[in-house]
């Protein structure tokens, strides 16, 4: 067995950022404005199904440990909120698909992560898997332009065509294998 130096070793919690990941960040907002685009201002780019919006409370506790204790989780506290439930892609609601959950805080005050960012909003992104199935902006955008290609070709095998890539994309296919999930009795008994 052979045991990576400590310095290779990344610290829980400490991001890593790829040398590529600036430009393909780019590549993944032009890819995505472009599928915005296409699909006109009646379909979303991604999670199109809805399953319901409602609204919600979104409540801060007072104990959490201070690790935990920033952005928006540094202030204990109720939030007004908006929940989405959606379906990956699947416009039907038996098909194995992942399941999403988006909650939009309302009136959260702080510095903004983008520049010219003047809303007031905060927004957290769930799926129903335990993992992304991307591990690198480099990944999904691979996936997402696969996807584009198989829907071009009249087909949506985009994990086939994403396969054919490259051979180390059979862990990514399989991270999105196992995490279509069907036979779900409601989007509310689901984990996110």
């Amino acid at each position: 067995m052979v045991t990576p130096a400590a310095d290779a070793v990344p610290r829980l919690g400490a991001e890593q950022v790829p040398a590529n990941e600036a430009q393909a960040t780019q590549q993944m907002t032009a890819l995505q404005q472009a599928i915005s685009q296409a699909n006109g201002p009646d379909r979303r780019g991604q999670h199109p199904k809805a399953h319901g919006c409602v609204e919600a409370t979104f409540s801060v506790p007072a104990d959490l440990p201070p690790e935990l204790r920033a952005g928006v989780f540094a202030v204990p506290g109720p939030h007004a909120a908006l929940v989405r439930f959606s379906n990956g892609g699947a416009a039907d609601d038996r098909s194995p698909d992942v399941r999403g959950m988006a909650i939009k805080l309302l009136g959260v005050a702080g510095p903004r992560a983008a520049d010219g960012d003047d809303s007031h909003d905060q927004d957290f992104t769930l799926i129903d898997s335990e993992t992304f199935f991307a591990d690198s902006v480099a990944t999904l955008l691979g996936f997402m332009a696969a996807r584009v290609a198989a829907a071009r070709a009249g087909n949506n095998d985009a994990l086939t065509a994403f396969a054919r890539a490259g051979t180390d994309q059979q862990a990514t296919v399989q991270r999105v294998q196992e995490s279509l999930h069907a036979d779900i009795p409601s989007p509310l008994a689901i984990r996110y």
